[in-house]
């Protein structure tokens, strides 16, 4: 069945063009509910056992280059 949602796309593109080696990669997401769709259609896609790219969020990658912490919210 196609699917022509972008998260199914992408998950198709990288399966087709980077199945031996997509473990390699870190995969960016603007938050954790999208990465979760993303899981979930890789999983459709997949019927062997496969070591999944890295999941961070936007957030996560800034923290991780700048060393920064979140700044707790405002009152």
């Amino acid at each position: 069945m196609q699917n022509n949602k972008f998260l199914w796309l992408v998950a198709n593109d990288l399966i087709t063009k980077h199945r031996d080696g997509f473990s390699q990669y870190v995969l960016v997401f603007p938050g954790k509910r999208a990465s979760l769709y993303f899981k979930k259609y890789l999983s459709g896609l997949i019927s062997a056992p496969v070591m999944l790219p890295k999941f961070i969020t936007i957030n996560e990658l800034f923290k991780e280059i700048t060393g920064l912490a979140e700044p707790s919210h405002c009152i």
